[in-house]
């Protein structure tokens, strides 16, 4: 037989207290005929007994949360910790024995709640965290600097399954090419006059990540970059996450951070239902944000409902770096910088980490294999590019 947990023991204790005074009076008055209705008194609360313990006891407590009708909402990830370390006087109210659901309210008359597993009677593990819908931008405005600290850093990315540094670009620091200072001195310009979005168009691997932080940088504003393939298959994009999918939820995540820059990686490869969702998330964002960055591979490949102007509204031919930017990249290597100067990135920083572990002869003797590979990449690249083009285009 299952032990009662603690919170059932107290609860017990509490009713039984109740009974205490009827029992007394049985016992001073003794009173025959007012034993029938002590008995019904002793049933109703008995029931009651078992209706407390059937409510924490029979659910699951996940489904305390995301029941039909419920106002809870997810909070990302991101927020866990944070938000942890202010739970305090915490309420048990649904469990399963291993896992259970509680709430506890922050300061700011903040509610939230968290499923949990549960070990000696107290939370071990944090699964899943909620705050009562009309009380998550006071949540967002409670831990948004604070979550931007713990960084360290005015850019970020969302991964699968948390925030991080953004690192991407180039590992050296900053790079110049005439693209990338000509667009940011566009961007400068325009962010006086509101919100405007930007898609750097080219081939994979001409360089439009690399821009675009080297951009985000320039311009000094806080970024979130999003990797649409890598965080976003199968997820809720613009829509309240309900609890059907473990992936991140952009709409609570921007809401929460509130960056002036967001940047979509590899808009055009993002699988269809993704494409749907980012046209609303797009919509509400140029409301909030200063800048919108987009790399996109293929744009004429993209429905117009996603690339005209009132979302999308300059659309930037990226270059390859060219033989000066390519010989900062290589640094001690530049001579090889006008063989590689329309090399794809990802390939330069393969032959820089050849040199680190081969060494510089050795490493310079692999430049016909890498070349040969670039050749056959972009080869593939743009063959599938003419497939894309020549079948029917959705229609969203």
């Amino acid at each position: 037989m299952k032990l009662p947990t603690q919170r059932q023991v107290a609860k017990a204790l509490e009713i039984a207290g109740e009974i205490a005074p009827i029992i007394g009076f049985v016992a001073a008055k003794n009173p025959v005929l007012r034993s029938l209705s002590v008995g019904i008194k002793a049933a109703q609360i008995g029931a009651r007994l078992y209706s407390e313990f059937a409510s924490m006891q029979g659910h699951n407590p996940y489904h305390y949360f995301v029941q039909t009708g419920s106002t809870w909402v997810f909070v990302p990830k991101a927020f866990h910790a944070l938000v942890v370390q202010r739970m305090q006087d915490s309420r048990l109210v649904a469990t399963d024995g291993n896992w259970g659901a509680s709430t506890a309210t922050l300061s700011g008359n903040i509610d939230v709640g968290w499923v949990h597993s549960v070990l000696a009677g107290k939370t071990a593990t944090v699964a899943y965290l909620f705050v009562q819908h009309a009380h998550k931008e006071r949540l967002a405005d409670l831990f948004r600097e604070e979550l931007w600290n713990l960084h360290g850093s005015n850019h970020l990315v969302l991964e699968p399954d948390a925030l991080a540094v953004d690192k991407a670009g180039v590992p050296s620091g900053y790079i110049q090419t005439a693209f990338i200072e000509e667009t940011t001195a566009r961007i400068k310009k325009f962010l006086p006059m509101g919100i405007r979005a930007y898609a750097l168009c080219g081939l994979p691997g001409v360089g439009k990540t690399t821009c675009i932080c080297q951009i985000v940088k320039a311009v000094g504003l806080r970024s979130l970059r999003i990797p649409l393939l890598e965080v976003c298959a199968g997820a809720a994009v613009g829509q309240v996450h309900n609890g059907q999918s473990d992936q991140p939820d952009l709409t609570a995540i921007v809401v929460m951070l509130q960056p002036d820059v967001i940047v979509l990686d590899d808009l055009d490869r993002a699988p269809p239902a993704v494409q749907d969702q980012l046209l609303d998330f797009i919509d509400r964002f140029r409301k909030t944000a200063k800048i919108i960055l987009v790399s996109v591979n293929d744009i004429d490949s993209m429905d117009a409902a996603l690339t005209r102007t009132d979302r999308l509204d300059d659309h930037l031919i990226v270059p390859s770096l060219g033989a000066p930017a390519v010989a900062q990249m290589l640094g001690a290597e530049a001579q090889h910088a006008d063989r590689m100067a329309d090399w794809p990135i990802s390939f330069i920083h393969d032959y820089l980490e050849r040199v680190e572990a081969l060494g510089s002869t050795a490493a310079a003797r692999e430049i016909d294999g890498l070349e040969a590979r670039v050749r056959i990449q972009r080869e593939s690249i743009l063959k599938k590019s003419a497939e894309r083009h020549s079948a029917p285009r959705r229609n969203l």
